[in-house]
């Protein structure tokens, strides 16, 4: 289930589908250029059972697919597998980020400014891990400053998240 909402995510975010859906509901006929999965990067932090999961599905649309573990030197499915240590440079080359660690003081704001300053221009961030792994204010500011291209998030720090919110 899991593994299949991140590749939801993923071609909502390529596909531009919130954009699609209010079309739809608007009646109007609007043409942009449609990315495709295939022969893009994606990076998978945390590499369990979903991870593995993921990465299978990943490569059925052709994708390549890094790993980021302190955990495991390698797993089934994955392309290459990376210390956490160098996740600063896997967000700089990879069009996805996907966050699966389980939430500990270790995580906490894991993806946060820093890390965010560090993803190349265009990529997106996918967290379904836990709402406290994501600064949310650091990634509210990349999402203004348009550092990151968009973000699909199933958890926040505060469920459900205030109508008000930036989020």
């Amino acid at each position: 289930q899991m593994s299949e909402l991140a590749l939801l995510y993923m071609l909502a975010l390529s596909r531009d589908f919130p954009r699609m859906l209010i079309n739809q509901h608007a009646a109007r006929w609007e043409r942009w250029p449609q990315r495709l999965l295939s022969g893009k990067r994606v990076g998978i932090v945390g590499i369990g059972t979903i991870g593995e999961e993921l990465a299978a599905r990943c490569h059925a649309f052709d994708m390549t697919v890094i790993g980021v573990s302190d955990a495991r030197a390698q797993a089934p499915g994955f392309d290459q597998v990376v210390p956490r240590a160098r996740l600063h440079e896997v967000a700089g080359t990879v069009d996805f980020l996907v966050t699966l660690v389980p939430y500990s003081a270790a995580t906490h704001h894991l993806v946060d400014a820093a890390l965010l300053c560090a993803f190349k221009p265009g990529a997106f961030l996918i967290n379904i891990a836990r709402g406290n792994v994501v600064d949310e204010q650091a990634l509210i500011g990349a999402l203004h400053s348009g550092q990151l291209a968009g973000a699909a998030l199933d958890v926040f720090s505060a469920e459900p998240l205030p109508a008000d919110h930036a989020l």
